[in-house]
């Protein structure tokens, strides 16, 4: 297809997502050299987990729904992957999948398989083109903490995503960057709704001239809907941005994202958003072994789940630590206060996570890890508190 053609197939929204991944996949393969190399891994892991709070609910909620105030379950999830990478010159082909089946002590009814699987090619061609093309699928339970109130049904829902991004470095100065990200997902259950679909294009100018730090603007549109009877759709989306990626030196990185969102619905007023959006991230090797990074954001996203929009406000750190050449350490904690705007719900949500990973063997590695969430909700039956504490062992070959 002529690229003016091309060019006005997307302006009109005829020129879905799929298709320029497509595109980027031809244009990278068109620029292959002869030589190949092709890398193939496999796993298989054993993960035994505790979970004080299954259904992700207050005690009070647990007797109305279920009849009882039992939450807690030990839970065994096995899982079955396979990885496969393809070098030729500058382009790399990848694909990974995994299977999962995972049993229940007590909640024996949530007992169930999930998959996830992806493919994808990331390509260059020579110093001024780059992009890549990606295509992912995943099976999974609806989420707990997501439901109106807990259940015993093994609602699964689908998710799909494809993306594609074509790069062009217009002069060792001037960066030019394109993107088109396509999600869909499916779930039956009688919380989560039938069918959403989410388009998203991104353009973004860069400058590359002041040494360590890259400098540009970035513009977003999105537009998504709901079906299968859900009112609140469809919507409209525009983010304009500021950014700046500050590398000042091996160890250290601060990038910036500032501008404000404006978001537009079926219903007029009441599904619209016009405000500040932004994101500030910084990360530093304090020492050899040591890693620290922190980070703030502001920003709106969709909950399809509840067919609502959201502006979440939080920050979040982290620390990584190699103890020794076997062992890593790595800490999280996150606080998030989430608004929904169609339904007045308000969600405070405080994390903490401790991991370790200790690779035994180089075939072989235990990763212990324990977990504390607290989500305090202006709607009651939202409100709970968790403690999940696990054990993997997994072997690669």
């Amino acid at each position: 297809m002529p690229t003016d053609k091309i060019a006005r197939r997307v302006a009109e929204g005829g020129l879905r997502p799929g298709w320029i991944v497509c595109g980027a996949l031809i244009t990278g393969v068109a620029g292959f050299p002869a030589q190949a190399q092709l890398k193939l891994d496999g796993h298989l892991s054993e993960t035994g987990q505790y979970d004080s709070n299954v259904f992700r609910v207050s005690p009070g909620t647990a007797r109305d729904e279920l009849g009882t105030k039992h939450r807690e379950d030990y839970v065994s999830d096995t899982q079955a992957g396979a990885d496969a990478q393809y070098l030729i010159g500058q382009q790399r082909l990848y694909a990974s999948g995994d299977v999962d089946r995972l049993v229940y002590d007590h909640w024996s009814q949530l007992d169930r398989n999930e998959f996830q699987w992806l493919g994808g090619m990331d390509y260059k061609l020579g110093t001024e083109v780059d992009g890549n093309g990606e295509y992912r699928e995943q099976r999974r339970m609806v989420a707990e903490e997501n439901r109106a109130a807990p259940s015993l049904n093994r609602d699964m829902e689908l998710d799909r995503n494809a993306g594609g991004s074509f790069n062009v470095n217009v002069t060792p100065e001037w960066r030019v960057e394109t993107r088109a990200d396509w999600t869909e997902q499916d779930s039956p259950s009688a919380d989560a709704f039938f069918h959403y679909d989410e388009t998203k294009y991104t353009l973004g100018l860069k400058y590359l001239g002041l040494g360590p730090i890259t400098t540009g603007l970035q513009a977003q549109y999105l537009t998504g809907a709901y079906a299968d009877g859900v009112e609140n759709g469809p919507y409209r989306q525009v983010n304009l941005d500021y950014t700046l990626d500050w590398k000042q030196n091996a160890n250290s990185d601060l990038t910036l994202l500032l501008g404000g969102s404006k978001r537009r619905g079926r219903d007029g007023s009441t599904q619209s958003f016009d405000g500040f959006t932004g994101e500030l991230d910084y990360k530093n090797a304090v020492t050899a072994k040591t890693t620290v990074g922190a980070s703030v954001f502001r920003r709106v996203q969709t909950d399809a789940v509840v067919a609502d929009y959201v502006a979440e406000t939080g920050t979040s750190v982290y620390a990584n630590w190699q103890a020794t050449p076997k062992i890593y350490v790595n800490l999280l904690a996150s606080y998030t206060d989430d608004k929904y705007k169609l339904s007045g719900r308000e969600d405070k949500l405080a994390l903490a996570q401790l991991g370790l990973n200790y690779q035994a063997l180089r075939w072989f590695s235990l990763k212990p890890s324990v977990q504390y969430e607290n989500r305090d909700s202006n709607t009651s039956q939202f409100s709970f508190a968790d403690t999940v504490a696990s054990l993997e062992l997994k072997a690669q070959f």
